[in-house]
């Protein structure tokens, strides 16, 4: 006798990613959180371009990144687990943007490298040096304009999951009114910096935004707006911790530059042991502090706009011996 059985639509498929090797490391981070349903998008490459992009801005010191480099290099070699592997690998990516966001800043173990040796340009090329603790405005708009991208990014995600779905007008009722949302707002943003024509297309999308999400979502739809708004401005963490990571650099070669090593004899050495000691400490701080913050960016403020998560984690049958 055979029945037939019935699968509801909340089972989900068995899930198995096929990446390649270099976006492979970042399944872990779905891992750790909750694999997709077979319907949804699979955000891995998408966390493979950002993740590591968040971390070395927060970081950005030339050697910093050698550091970590090596250091995750080294016991890749070593350990043999997967999920050490993957962690690895997702440190050695990182690390990379650590470095090449350290030339932009001119920073090598808090050291302004490129004043230090008079280089003004390699190649031909104006070095273009970024003070981030004088100069942090600049960082400050850089990081509040990766945030309206990356929230625009995971709404469009969530557009095409909902599209899939339940149609055309759910999608749009859901997110499209979001996604009309932010570039009314950036559109106010630009019409202040160049032309007010920005403005009234900017009032024009605000209103019909607010239309779609009273006729989506309700009046209460409207005090989610605070929500979104505070989505992206937590992206400022891209600033705040670059700053406190090179501010403690600083504070410790200034220490050891200035106070200890002008004192001569035993104190020499003493001064370079504070300064390994200190950098490798704030390295370790770094280490952590960049990668749990690249992590909520990515939890928090992209997940929630597309990802429900609960999928199955494909396991293949195997014989136990």
């Amino acid at each position: 006798h055979l029945e037939k059985v019935k699968f509801s639509d909340e089972e989900s498929v068995p899930v198995e990613f096929k990446h390649p090797s270099s976006v492979k490391p970042f399944e872990l981070l779905l891992d750790l959180f909750e694999y997709p349903k077979s319907t949804e998008i699979d955000p891995t490459f998408a966390i493979f371009i950002t993740f590591p992009l968040f971390y070395g801005i927060m970081l950005g010191d030339i050697g910093y990144g050698l550091a970590i480099l090596l250091f995750s290099s080294i016991l890749k070699m070593k350990f043999k687990t997967e999920g050490w592997k993957m962690l690895l690998g997702i440190l050695q990516y990182s690390s990379i943007y650590t470095i090449g966001f350290g030339f932009l800043d001119g920073e090598f173990f808090g050291f302004d490298i490129f004043h230090l040796f008079g280089v003004e340009e390699i190649f031909g090329i104006q070095i273009p040096i970024i003070d981030r603790i004088v100069d942090f405005m600049p960082v400050l708009i850089m990081s509040i304009s990766i945030g309206i991208v990356h929230v625009l990014l995971g709404l469009t995600f969530g557009f095409v999951n909902v599209l899939k779905q339940h149609g055309v007008k759910e999608a749009i009722l859901e997110k499209g009114s979001w996604i009309i949302l932010i570039l009314s707002i950036v559109l106010f943003g630009i019409s202040m910096a160049i032309s007010n024509i920005f403005m009234y297309l900017g009032g024009a999308l605000l209103i019909i935004s607010i239309i779609l999400l009273i006729l989506g979502e309700g009046f209460i739809g409207l005090i989610e707006i605070f929500g979104i708004m505070s989505n992206i401005l937590s992206y400022v963490r891209l600033m705040a911790i670059g700053l406190s990571s090179v501010g403690i650099a600083i504070v410790i070669n200034s220490i050891v530059m200035d106070i200890i090593l002008p004192k001569g004899g035993v104190f020499i050495p003493l001064g370079y042991l504070v300064l390994v000691g200190g950098h490798i400490g704030n390295i370790i701080l770094g280490i952590l502090a960049s990668f749990l913050h690249a992590l909520r960016l990515h939890y928090v403020e992209f997940f929630t706009k597309f990802y429900q998560g609960g999928g199955i984690k494909f396991k293949p049958f195997g014989i136990k011996y």
